[in-house]
């Protein structure tokens, strides 16, 4: 997906950039591979830069570009169908195959507002809590709601999130 937005010459010039040893990580990934998150992040600065954009901007359109791929077809339909509650609860299996650190726990509070609390990973970086917000709001957007708002505030265990919708 980056080689079809920023270009197949820039992304290779972005990783020639890169460490060795993360340049390796990433190129040699398969689709079970387990890549550490600053490796990732690593990665889209370095495309961002090599691009001349900004990195959250890149991230944030590859998240919405993926999300919608994946849930493109039948997976659509069916999330139209899913009620607020099936949605929420699930976040944290989203978070599961995504991050090995910490944990997530959500949950609806009121009609079309969530709360999301991710406990244990204090340290989590701007970059992956904007990714991790980003899918999040695409997957319930998917899903037929609107107006989707994440609003993040940072605490000693990682972060909390009052996520809300519109239909």
């Amino acid at each position: 997906m980056l080689v079809d937005m920023v270009g197949r010459e820039v992304v290779e010039r972005a990783l020639s950039r890169l460490p060795a040893s993360e340049r390796d990580v990433y190129e040699n990934a398969t689709p079970v591979s387990w890549i550490d998150c600053d490796v990732i992040e690593h990665v889209y600065e370095a495309i961002a830069r090599e691009a001349g954009q900004d990195v959250a901007r890149l991230q944030e359109e590859v998240m919405r570009r993926g999300v919608n791929r994946t849930v493109h077809s039948l997976w659509r339909i069916l999330l139209r169908f899913t009620s607020d509650n099936a949605l929420v609860t699930r976040t944290p299996l989203f978070y599961r195959k995504v991050f090995d650190k910490g944990e997530m726990v959500s949950r609806v509070v009121d009609r079309g507002r969530a709360e999301i609390e991710l406990k244990g990973f204090p340290e989590i970086s701007d970059f992956h809590l904007r990714g991790l917000l980003v899918g999040i709001g695409c997957v319930i957007e998917a899903a037929g709601r609107r107006n989707v708002q994440m609003t993040p505030r940072r605490t000693r265990e990682g972060a909390f999130v009052i996520a809300t919708w519109t239909w």
